[in-house]
């Protein structure tokens, strides 16, 4: 137990860095998320896609508002009778002005009310110049409904309820962003913290060869050792500083990966970094079946990827229906009032002396129908593209689940043999150093030994990291990653 105890104590890469080096950044894993997210790209893009989405559904909404119009005209026409005309108008002095409101109607239609006055003054060549004036004032309610192509709710708001659809879709590709960007992030901290046991190992061991060669340089002194075993020892020692050495570059190529991964500064001053998590962890069970069945049934992208459905066969819907031919109807009627005045006029409008009542009947059909016919397949085809993407990308992600719980599931074992094999190897140092005084064993053998040493721990830091790696591919599968590190994103 105090052999793992000492292994835990190398792994740390706290005190692994702080050796390798003084200058860096000490950032926790919360420290790094919190900026990555205040600054990534990715998630900024993702946010100014849902707003953009958001716009469009202001946009799409507007065929729900009143529409107000108004309009003035003023006409003047002066023509002179030829010679021996009997009757002609050779002035007409016009002025019209009309109000409307209207609403589109939720099955296609179109409700109207206009109020229009209409004055004229025409004088007539005919009996030495009669001049008439006249004002008609009415207000008149006209309802327009297609009864074949454009009717029903579902082409009215297609546009709307496809505008929704698209902002759901992106509301769910930036929490499938901010579950990337979070797990990469853990990812590549955890692979920083892997660096930096990598290099406290290696130093160890380092540690472990000085330390024999000055026995070694002892016991030659002594007289109870060949010269030759201390060259031995220095090859053994050549061999790990150079290891050192690249540990040590591996440690900085982490940090700077870990800094342009969090949008981080770098620069003099701003290059290394100290992950101050210990790599460490308690192996949890994990339900492969489960994990399957959790990632799939919480993916975004799968979500995402229904919602395109939904908004395709909506188009298929709307193609098809404009298959159809145009036969609309619409009634319209309303008060009428006609008098010399515009007083007058609306008086008589106001009790009612006049009124109008009409219908219309409007159809239309065009032959071939090439138009029609091509939105419609083009529509039904691309409906049957976005469910062979979403099947695809449910045995994507079903292998990716499946893949994550195993790579933890095997981490886990390795955790338990690694420990076992660094317990059995300091034994063996410990036994073999024993031969050796007793001049039953070589250096090369107690070098050995260390080595395995070297190895087993180092195999017990990949273990750990992968475990962590594969946890957190699992978390961002299953939806838990941006609670478990407390990250909001909106």
């Amino acid at each position: 137990m105090a052999g793992l105890l000492l292994v835990l104590v190398l792994l740390d890469p706290a005190r692994a860095q702080e050796r390798a080096e003084p200058a860096a950044d000490a950032v926790s894993l919360a420290q790094i998320l919190e900026h990555a997210v205040r600054h990534s790209p990715e998630l900024a893009s993702a946010r100014i896609d849902v707003e953009v989405a958001e716009a469009r559904v202001m946009e799409a909404s507007g065929i729900e508002d009143w529409l107000i119009g108004a309009t003035a005209s003023y006409l003047r026409r002066r023509t002179e009778s030829a010679e021996g005309n009997i009757i002609g108008t050779n002035e007409i002095d016009r002025i019209a002005g009309s109000i409307s409101l209207s609403k589109l109607l939720f099955t296609g239609g179109t409700f109207s009310i206009v109020a229009d006055s209409d004055r004229s003054e025409t004088l007539f060549a005919f009996g030495g110049g009669d001049r008439t004036t006249e004002t008609t004032t009415s207000i008149v309610a006209r309802l327009s409904q297609p009864l074949l192509r454009d009717r029903g709710e579902g082409v009215t708001r297609a546009a709307q309820n496809q505008a929704e659809l698209a902002r759901r879709a992106a509301v769910l590709q930036r929490e499938a962003a901010a579950r990337g960007l979070v797990r990469d992030l853990v990812s590549a901290y955890w692979e920083l913290a892997y660096a930096a046991a990598d290099l406290e190992i290696r130093r160890s061991s380092l540690d472990l060869a000085r330390e024999r060669r000055r026995l070694t340089q002892a016991s030659v002194k002594a007289g109870a050792t060949a010269p030759t075993e201390v060259v031995a020892v220095d090859q053994v020692i050549a061999s790990r500083e150079e290891e050192i050495v690249v540990a040590e570059l591996g440690v900085l190529q982490r940090a700077l990966d870990m800094r342009a991964l969090a949008g981080m500064e770098i620069g003099p001053g701003h290059l290394g970094l100290v992950a101050t998590a210990p790599l460490e962890v308690e192996p949890q069970p994990i339900d492969l079946d489960d994990v399957v069945a959790r990632a799939l049934r919480e993916s975004p992208e799968i979500a995402a990827l229904e919602l395109r459905g939904e908004s395709a066969q909506i188009e298929v819907e709307v193609t098809d229906n404009g298959l159809l031919p145009a036969l609309d109807f619409s009634i319209y009627g309303g008060p009428l009032g006609t008098d010399t005045t515009f007083a007058g006029s609306v008086e008589q409008l106001a009790e009612g002396q006049g009124y109008q009542v009409g219908g219309e009947l409007r159809f239309e059909h065009s032959f071939g129908r090439n138009s029609a016919r091509g939105s419609s397949r083009r529509a039904r085809a691309e409906y049957q593209r976005v469910m062979v993407d979403k099947a695809d990308l449910r045995r994507q992600i079903a292998r990716a689940a499946a893949e994550a719980a195993s790579q933890a599931q095997v981490a886990a074992r390795r955790l338990a043999l690694s420990q076992v094999a660094i317990e059995l190897s300091q034994k063996n140092i410990e036994a073999e150093m024993g031969r050796f005084e007793l001049g039953k064993s070589t250096n090369f053998d107690v070098l050995e030994r260390q080595e395995e040493l070297k190895q087993a721990r180092l195999r017990y830091a990949r273990a750990v990291t992968d475990y962590l790696r594969a946890t957190a591919f699992i978390s961002a599968l299953t939806g838990d990653i941006l609670d478990q590190y407390g990250v909001v994103v909106k």
